[in-house]
């Protein structure tokens, strides 16, 4: 009957090694990110659709440059940096950094994750917390008209027009609707920068998801939890009218002093403006307003350029110009979140690491196990030498060579002579053999006759030959100065 094969314990180990490998190219442990929501993802939580809106309004000049950095998080000249939703947030050298940028005259826009949208930076006294809402959409009460940002000196500079229609005070916020729509009775500038993010979203449409027949209901609820966002209407001295709003999260300014926004209810600052060193901090506690389900809104897309645009503003008030640059930041992005060798590990590089580490293992395998049935391996234990004359000794007394066996001594014994006399001493010289040895010459030269008449001979018995080869090895212990007998 044929035996089972059945597999080693470490078979077991390399298989399992394989097919967890295999396992991860479908399936990664740490968990799927999900869609990026960077400014180059057209998903409906991503910032294409916000991007490329302040591109088209800066191409037709009714904003200043906009530009995305990657490299770095810190620019080198002071602009508007805006940071919405990173993958990671800053660690404790990069907030030291970017407090210095700010206090140097730098503004910078920030919103949270809106996965995690905890967050911490207390040297600007920015602070995010995630909270409970509830489902029923209410209308926030109106804010108070936003102030501009304070000059070092203390006191306010004169901004052009466009900044100056920024701080216009807002109406009342209206009775509830179901969509929040923008009055047409707006100056020139409002209505081409409308006309600017009509020509985007006609332009673009395979760049945008679809709108939601419902708005008041999250498209967001395919990859995120639903349970903790707040959905309500409210207003904001930037835009006219009711605006969709959409959160997770609360904000705590701390001991600053904000100019407040947008606000749900019960006083809960959803976006905040508040001086900075030389500098301007802004944020909102939700990116959802940037995203490119929010710029299918018309309402929730003002607001969005209206936030940097009140921002930018900083810089018409602090150094008389508004030519400085916009930068979107993804250096906090997933496409930047892996540094050295974590970038083997990036979802671009993943699928093929994987496969470099499965082929190793493979080899690895190959090389501790032979594949195929098992390979029979005969050693034999290791003899002691007595053993081994032992098996000599039987061999030549079955076969009768004794005489072969005198002959090998023989031939031994010249050899030691040879490398402890020289070639002066030779087996014949019996006299001098003697005076070495310390024995008679006569029983020397018996020994040595009696040895030469056996070598060789094939009719040496076993007695005889074992007989002379003791003689000779008594001569050599003796010429080597061992006096013991054999």
């Amino acid at each position: 009957m044929k035996k089972k094969r059945r597999l080693q314990k470490s078979d077991v180990f390399w298989l399992t090694a394989v097919a967890l490998l295999i396992l991860l190219q479908f399936w990664w442990v740490p968990g799927d990110p999900g869609s990026p929501d960077d400014t180059y993802s057209n998903s409906i939580e991503g910032k294409r659709g916000f991007f490329q809106t302040l591109e088209d309004l800066a191409a037709a000049d009714l904003f200043p440059p906009v530009r995305r950095e990657s490299l770095q998080l810190i620019p080198k000249n002071p602009c508007t940096l805006v940071i919405l939703s990173p993958d990671r947030y800053p660690n404790e050298y990069e907030q030291s950094d970017l407090a210095d940028f700010v206090q140097n005259g730098g503004t910078l826009l920030f919103a949270p994750n809106w996965a995690s949208p905890d967050c911490s930076i207390p040297r600007l006294s920015i602070q995010t917390e995630s909270c409970d809402f509830d489902d029923n959409i209410s209308v926030a009460s109106p804010v108070a008209p936003a102030q501009p940002a304070a000059s070092p000196e203390g006191g306010s500079e004169a901004v052009d027009s466009d900044s100056a229609e920024l701080m216009a005070e807002a109406p009342e916020a209206p009775a509830v609707q179901t969509s929040a729509t923008v009055p047409d009775d707006r100056d020139e500038s409002d209505r081409s920068a409308n006309e600017i993010l009509e020509e985007v979203f006609k332009q673009n449409p395979e760049s945008l998801p679809q709108p939601n027949p419902n708005p008041q209901v999250s498209e967001l609820a395919d990859t995120n939890d639903l349970r903790n966002v707040g959905k309500f209407l409210t207003s904001s001295q930037l835009v006219k009218g009711s605006v969709p709003w959409q959160t997770r999260a609360t904000m705590d300014t701390g001991s600053a002093e904000p100019v407040v926004l947008v606000e749900a209810l019960h006083e809960n600052v959803q976006a905040a403006a508040w001086p900075f060193g030389n500098g301007l901090v802004v944020v909102s506690a939700s990116a959802d307003v940037f995203s490119n389900r929010a710029m299918l809104d018309d309402a929730q897309a003002e607001l969005a350029v209206r936030l940097v645009e009140y921002a930018h503003a900083h810089h018409a008030v602090q150094i008389g110009s508004a030519a400085t640059p916009v930068v979107i930041c993804e250096f906090l992005n997933a496409s930047d979140a892996y540094r050295g060798t974590a970038v083997l590990m990036s979802p671009t590089l993943r699928s093929g690491t994987l496969q470099l580490i499965t082929i190793a293992i493979l080899a690895g395998w190959f090389g501790f196990h032979r594949f195929g049935p098992a390979k029979r391996i005969n050693t034999s234990q290791r003899r002691s030498l007595t053993e081994s004359a032992m098996a000599v000794g039987n061999l030549h007394f079955r076969t009768s060579s004794g005489g072969e066996a005198v002959h090998c001594y023989i031939e031994y014994m010249k050899t030691q002579l040879q490398k402890m006399f020289g070639s002066s001493l030779r087996l014949d010289d019996t006299k001098v053999i003697a005076l070495r040895a310390g024995l008679e010459p006569d029983e020397v030269e018996k020994r040595i006759v009696n040895a030469f008449r056996l070598d060789g001979a094939s009719a040496a018995t076993a007695s005889q030959a074992a007989s002379a080869i003791r003689d000779l090895s008594e001569l050599l212990d003796l010429m080597t100065g061992n006096r013991k007998k054999t």
